[in-house]
């Protein structure tokens, strides 16, 4: 039978509910047991270790709202396997600023703590809405609010053997938009960060409004392999999209499928290795639309300070096996659409557009640094006011036939 929380001295009445859930936990049975919490905000101050295998039930998103006073407590530590949690919002006493780090909930690491799922939560105020440290983790139908100012992280990863994420909004809160004055200030923080996490599947998803939509920086130790992208939209963002490997670390054996990065300061999708031995490779791009210009998909705001659209750069012959079918790519009218510098060795192109006729850039796709193996064929350049490939006999076996370029 389903232990009803009220009966256990949980309310919206009580200041301090804390205490209360913990001994629900603690008297609960080993397996499987489902505690209903009711409607309304339930006040909390500290840890709410999860120690049992269990399913975490409230009245919905916006109905049930566990309400931390702690600018530091992780609310939920689920500390095993086999939790579930579902229809219950975490929230911010009001007056309270969550310090970089605090956690809504965490995954923690160990042997046994695997398979959380989360369904139907709203994670508000966030300094980090998920950190899953360990085990495979779910999460769908979610709504997750991050805090501004380089404090936060919607959902990130630390040894983490893969995740699944969908219909789920990551909106960055306390954020001047695109064209208000303070907008070009820096926000470091990410929707998704991912950057120590195997097997990675995630779909329908939509970034809105966060310094990095998504974000792979692996570094020492650490791999992104195997990662799915489908239907994910990373709009007004610093940087939509971020591969930036360090110190040895490896992003390869990625495929995204009609996926966007619109960024409003820097680039649409950014690859980067830096530091010995860091690798991207075996990224395939499918119907990708990607903008450094600051035109976002729900509104055109031009940008005044973006690089590239998509930009590749980084130690010698450390990006290979990139490939681009379908999809457009433009960026600002100081920069390039696309631009390969020294580190790229094997990209194809196919298929691609390049170009905005609102806001034309400067270069349609630009070989700036000596890249290598950049094959583009039947490609379209929608500006006719622009160079539309520039350097791209510079570096060894490019390849751009007559017939690619095809001005529209």
């Amino acid at each position: 039978m389903p232990i009803n929380a009220t009966d256990f001295g949980v309310s919206v009445s009580n200041p301090d509910n804390t205490a209360a859930i913990n001994a629900i936990i603690a008297g609960a049975p080993t397996t499987g047991q489902k505690v209903n919490f009711p409607d309304g905000i339930l006040k909390v101050s500290g840890e709410i270790p999860v120690i049992k295998p269990m399913k975490l039930v409230g009245e919905g998103r916006r109905g049930t709202t566990f309400q931390t006073s702690s600018p530091t407590a992780t609310v939920f530590k689920t500390l095993i396997g086999d939790v579930e949690m579902s229809d219950f919002g975490i929230d911010v006493a009001p007056g309270v600023v969550r310090i970089p780090g605090a956690r809504h909930i965490e995954i923690a690491s160990g042997a046994g703590v695997d398979s959380l799922q989360m369904e139907n939560l709203a994670l508000l105020n966030c300094a980090t809405g998920v950190l899953g440290a360990a085990g495979f983790f779910w999460m769908s139908k979610m709504l997750v609010e991050i805090l501004g100012g380089g404090v936060g992280c919607g959902v990130r990863t630390t040894n983490s053997s893969g995740i699944f994420v969908d219909r789920t909004f990551f909106f960055g809160i306390d954020l001047p938009f695109p064209g208000n004055p303070g907008w070009a200030g820096g926000q470091p923080f990410a929707g998704l960060d991912l950057s120590d996490c195997g097997d990675a599947h995630v779909t329908d998803v939509e970034l809105l409004c966060t310094g990095v939509g998504v974000k792979l920086s692996p570094t020492t130790g650490q791999i992104c392999t195997s990662h799915f992208y489908t239907n994910v939209l990373a709009d007004h963002c610093m940087t939509g999209w971020e591969l930036m490997p360090t110190g040895g670390g490896s992003v390869n054996t990625m495929k995204m499928v009609n996926t966007w990065g619109c960024s409003s300061v820097h680039n649409g999708l950014k690859g980067r290795t830096s530091g010995p031995g860091s690798t991207i490779f075996d990224i395939d791009v499918t119907n990708g639309t990607f903008s450094g210009n600051g035109n976002s998909m729900s509104g055109a705001t031009p940008c005044r300070t973006a690089e590239n659209g998509v930009q590749w750069d980084g130690n010698p012959n450390s990006i290979t096996k990139v490939k681009f079918i379908g999809g457009a790519i433009s960026d600002h009218p100081l920069s390039a659409d696309m631009s390969t510098y020294t580190g790229v060795d094997g990209m194809t192109i196919l298929g691609t557009s390049f170009g905005n006729r609102s806001f034309p850039s400067r270069v349609g796709l630009s070989n700036a640094g000596a890249a290598s193996r950049v094959r583009a064929t039947d490609c379209q350049f929608e500006a006719a006011s622009y160079q539309q490939i520039q350097n791209i006999s510079t570096g060894v076996g490019n390849y751009m036939p007559a017939s690619a370029n095809n001005m529209m």
